[in-house]
């Protein structure tokens, strides 16, 4: 957590003060600062005894093991989380918006592949699942060790509250607080299924991402609509719920 946050939040500060005029020179905005967990990872793997090397550290969290269903499950899990509060939103505050943007649609792979990259998932997912969330296991059970691992991330997204043009910047910590923790729990039950593969995880998180990039062109101003924002975090609660309840290797003790 620390090798992480000392990378991401380095370069985040350097933007945030040069954004404001605070340094004596331009300090370009990058998404490099995604990398901060998948860095930490990949120094601190083998001390820690998650791979013995590093390569086999990438090796292991890149392989194909997990199952063409799970990734069909990580594709539809946030269109569901979607369009759901879209539906509440119909049916609590009335007609929605026109559909727009739609002409772009042959642009999703595109904007899916630089979400993947540059937009968190692969900065982010090697750290999280493919190394703090391993040695967690280890001792405590699948839901608490996410509740642990949401501590972690939401902390990590601090400096992007006041980073100008990261999706947290000018948000409410608290509901991104809660579907982070929700988020958690559900990237935790797809690597239990998938393990120690992120593929699938890494497909979910990327959807998630890329939901967010496509609504507010989908339907205008619903995005910003208070009904479907409350609705999509009690969505995401009602789901990790979900899962903790009915799979028993959420609830599972470490051997």
């Amino acid at each position: 957590m620390l090798v992480a946050c000392a990378y991401s939040w380095g370069l985040w500060l350097l933007m945030i003060a040069s954004a404001h005029g605070w340094l004596p020179f331009r300090f370009p905005t990058s998404p490099f600062g995604s990398f901060g967990p998948l860095f930490a990872a990949v120094i601190l793997c083998r001390k820690a005894g998650v791979s013995a090397s590093a390569r086999g550290f990438v090796r292991q969290t890149v392989s194909t093991r997990s199952g063409g269903g799970w990734l069909v499950v990580a594709l539809l899990v946030p269109v569901c989380l979607t369009v759901i509060p879209v539906l509440l939103q119909r049916v609590v505050a009335g007609p929605l918006p026109a559909l727009g943007g739609l002409s772009r649609s042959w642009a999703l792979p595109v904007m899916f592949l630089a979400v993947l990259v540059f937009g968190g998932p692969a900065g982010e997912e090697f750290g999280w699942r493919g190394y703090v969330l391993p040695l967690l296991l280890r001792a405590y059970t699948p839901w608490v060790a996410s509740l642990i691992v949401a501590g972690f991330w939401v902390l990590w997204h601090g400096p992007l509250f006041w980073l100008e043009g990261a999706a947290q910047r000018g948000t409410s910590l608290f509901p991104f607080a809660i579907a982070v923790t929700a988020a958690s729990v559900l990237f935790t039950w797809l690597y239990l299924h998938t393990r120690p593969s992120l593929h699938a995880v890494l497909v979910l998180h990327t959807s998630i991402n890329l939901s967010g990039v496509v609504m507010p062109t989908a339907l205008p101003g619903v995005d910003t609509a208070p009904v479907y924002n409350v609705s999509y975090v009690a969505v995401f609660v009602a789901a990790a719920l979900a899962v903790v309840l009915a799979d028993g290797r959420m609830r599972r003790r470490p051997a």
